[in-house]
């Protein structure tokens, strides 16, 4: 997911896949972080679960892809 595709994905579903950790599901996602790292700067997603609201994943932006039909592609 790019950092633009971000504006419309927020509150919408996306796909959270990473393989090393056998996961690909949906969920919400919930906000985005820009950080500075070494190599400079680099985005996080929040992910919240659907179908339990008080947990949350943060991964990386090419670990999620949006879902059609909830962006209104």
């Amino acid at each position: 997911m790019t950092e633009q595709e971000i504006k419309y994905a927020l509150n919408h579903r996306v796909r959270f896949k990473n393989p090393h950790n056998h996961v690909d599901a949906p969920y919400i996602l919930s906000g985005a972080t820009i950080r500075m790292g070494d190599k400079g700067f680099y985005y996080q997603a929040e992910l919240t679960d659907i179908r339990n609201p008080k947990s949350l994943v943060i991964c990386r932006l090419d670990e999620i892809e949006r879902e059609a039909q909830s962006c209104g592609v």
